[in-house]
Parts: C-alpha cells; sequence; structure tokens
C-alpha cells in the first residue's frame, strides 16, 4: 500500500488549492511531513497517543544542553519508523524559540529533510 496522506502546511493547517482540493503528499514527503509534526507536537499533549512527540522539558527545561536537545529531537525523528539514519540535525535554541533542521535517510534510500 503506498504511503500518502495529506499535506499540511509549515503552520499547521491543511492545504487546499485555489480549486478548493485538499492537497495530499506520498513517499518520502510524508515522512518529511510526519517528522516535522513529531517535532512540532510536545511528548504527552495527545492522550490517546501519549509518547508521541518532543520532550520539550529536554530542549527548554532548567537542566536543557546541547545534548540533552539533541537527543530529544533524535528521539522524535525516530518515531517516524520509515526513518534508518539521521544524516543532519541541527538546533538553535534561544528563550522561548527552537529552529530545528534535519535531514534523514528511509530505509528504501530515500533522502528526506525539513525544519520546524
Amino acid at each position: 500500500m503506498p504511503n500518502f496522506t495529506l499535506k499540511i502546511s509549515q503552520d499547521g493547517d491543511l492545504v487546499i488549492d485555489a480549486d478548493g482540493i485538499m492537497q495530499s503528499i506520498e513517499g518520502a514527503d510524508v515522512t518529511a511531513q510526519n517528522i516535522r509534526m513529531a517535532l512540532k507536537a510536545a511528548k504527552g499533549d495527545f492522550p490517546l497517543a501519549p509518547e508521541h512527540g518532543t520532550d520539550y522539558e529536554m530542549v527548554f527545561g532548567v537542566a536543557a544542553d546541547q545534548d540533552s536537545i539533541k537527543e530529544a529531537c533524535r528521539e522524535a525523528i525516530f518515531q517516524e519508523e520509515d526513518v534508518e539514519q539521521i544524516d543532519r540535525l541541527d538546533v538553535d535554541i534561544s528563550e522561548r524559540d527552537a529552529r530545528i533542521e534535519f535531514r534523514a535517510t528511509t530505509g528504501a534510500g530515500a533522502e528526506v529533510e525539513g525544519n520546524i
């Protein structure tokens, strides 16, 4: 069965074209979108899947350091089962904002990348 889903913008909205049709994506684009969604979601915010998302206490907490921040991001990325390895992970944290860029390789060998 092909890997496809509805396309979601960087702002978290469904993407609808000029004709009112919801856009869809497939393959590696789905994997990249799923990673972005996991990085944006705070772990514990979705009661049906409490382990989904990023542990933002490790990112913004008092004891947060660069290693714990990257580990929290790696854990979120690997929630996407199709990810075989993370090739690049850049994290820039300010007081209440995070800029995360990633590149990963899927089990099928496709490269996916994105940012939040």
